[in-house]
């Protein structure tokens, strides 16, 4: 449980994390897409379509510090693709991902879906 934010906002703050942790591995988000929030026994969880643009390593350096929020976020697909070339950086990506982030419900939400 403690993996799992416990209110909306802490949602919210955790996606803001993640913004951040792209942006300090050298990555540029072009698009941020959190998807409608599925309840499930004792925990919601919800689809985020990213996609973003850097090189490989800054790329890995985003999916190493993901690994080690302290919150549970599972990255469910991810599609690379080069888009540029530089003699300095060497070949940039745009990764286009899905990221599903979880939610533990609350008592009054589990009692309102019959499973306490």
């Amino acid at each position: 449980q403690t993996l799992l934010p416990e209110t909306n906002a802490d949602v919210e703050n955790l996606l803001s994390s993640i913004e951040k942790l792209g942006n300090e591995s050298g990555i540029e988000f072009l698009l941020f897409t959190p998807g409608q929030e599925k309840k499930h026994d004792f925990y919601a969880s919800r689809m985020v379509n990213v996609r973003f643009q850097g090189t490989f390593h800054n790329l890995m350096r985003f999916f190493d510090h993901l690994s080690g929020l302290d919150r549970l976020v599972t990255l469910e697909s991810v599609q690379l693709r080069p888009v540029s070339k530089s003699q300095f950086q060497g070949v940039s990506l745009q990764a286009d991902c899905q990221l599903r982030i979880y939610r533990i419900l609350s008592n009054q939400e589990m009692a309102a879906q019959g499973t306490t």
